[in-house]
C-alpha cells in the first residue's frame, strides 16, 4: 500500500465476517468466505479512488 499509493500506513486490521446461508433449489449452502482489511493512514494522507470526479 505504501509503495503503490505513496502513503504512510499506521496499521492494518482484518475482519472475517460470518458466512451467510444460501439456498439453491432444495439444497442449503453458504456463500464464499472473504476477508476485509481496514487500513489506517497517517494524518494528512489519503487515497483518491476516482481522480476525475
Amino acid at each position: 500500500m505504501e509503495t503503490l499509493f505513496d502513503v504512510k500506513v499506521l496499521g492494518v486490521s482484518t475482519i472475517n465476517p460470518p458466512r451467510k446461508k444460501r439456498r439453491v433449489g432444495k439444497f442449503m449452502g453458504h456463500r464464499a468466505l472473504y476477508k476485509r482489511a481496514i487500513v489506517t493512514l497517517a494524518p494528512g494522507d489519503s487515497i483518491t479512488l476516482f481522480p476525475e470526479v
